[in-house]
C-alpha cells in the first residue's frame, strides 16, 4: 500500500510565484480546524498548477500549520504537497494504525485521542519536493515549531496518478 512518495518528475514552484502565493482573506478560507488553515491560492499560482502539475484536482490551497496535528484521514483520498517551509528542522508525517481497524479508514476519521496505535512509518518531508500521500490512512504531523506552509493539492481517484503529469499508470504497477 502506498502510504508517501516523493514525484521527481514533477518540476518546482517558480520562487517568484511563492513570494505571495496566497490570499490572506478570512473570506478565502478553503478549510480550518485547530492548528490548519488552507488558504486560497491566487490566479497566477493556481494557473500554474494547473498547467505543470494538473488540470484534475480537487481542491487546492496554501497549507499553514502552526502547531503538531493529531492522527486524521482526509475527506480527499491523496494529498499532493509541495513544503515551502516544514515548520521546524525534524517536523515528522506519521502513518498510523489503530489496533483491531483497517489501515485504510473512512474520510474524515479521527483518532485524536487514541491511547494506543502503530506506527506504520514516519518520515521528515523535504521542503521544495513535490510528494503525494494517501489521506485514508490516519497520518499526523509532530515536531512543529514554527510556521510549516505548503502547496496542498486534492485528488479523489483511487489511482491518482492518473490525474498527474507524467505519472499516468504509475500505481498499478507499485
Amino acid at each position: 500500500m502506498l502510504l508517501y512518495q516523493y514525484l521527481t518528475a514533477l518540476p518546482p514552484i517558480p520562487a517568484h510565484l511563492l513570494l505571495d502565493a496566497y490570499l490572506l482573506d478570512e473570506s478565502k478560507i478553503g478549510f480550518q480546524d485547530g492548528e490548519y488553515t488552507r488558504w486560497a491560492l491566487r490566479f497566477k499560482v493556481q494557473e500554474w498548477l494547473n498547467e505543470n502539475i494538473s488540470n484534475e484536482i480537487l481542491i487546492s490551497g496554501m497549507q499553514i500549520i502552526t502547531g503538531d496535528i493529531p492522527m486524521h484521514c482526509d475527506k480527499r483520498h491523496w494529498a499532493l504537497n509541495y513544503i515551502i517551509d516544514p515548520g521546524g528542522t525534524a517536523v515528522k508525517t506519521g502513518f498510523h494504525k489503530l489496533p483491531g481497524e483497517p489501515t485504510l479508514q473512512t474520510p474524515s476519521a479521527r483518532a485524536w485521542n487514541a491511547t494506543h496505535s502503530e506506527e506504520i512509518c514516519s518520515v521528515v518531508l523535504e521542503p521544495f519536493r513535490w510528494h503525494i500521500i494517501n489521506t485514508h490512512v490516519l497520518h499526523s504531523v509532530t515536531g512543529v515549531t514554527s510556521t510549516r506552509k505548503a502547496v496542498t493539492m486534492g485528488l479523489n481517484r483511487e489511482n491518482p496518478f492518473d490525474d498527474i503529469k507524467n505519472y499516468s499508470g504509475l500505481l498499478a504497477s507499485l
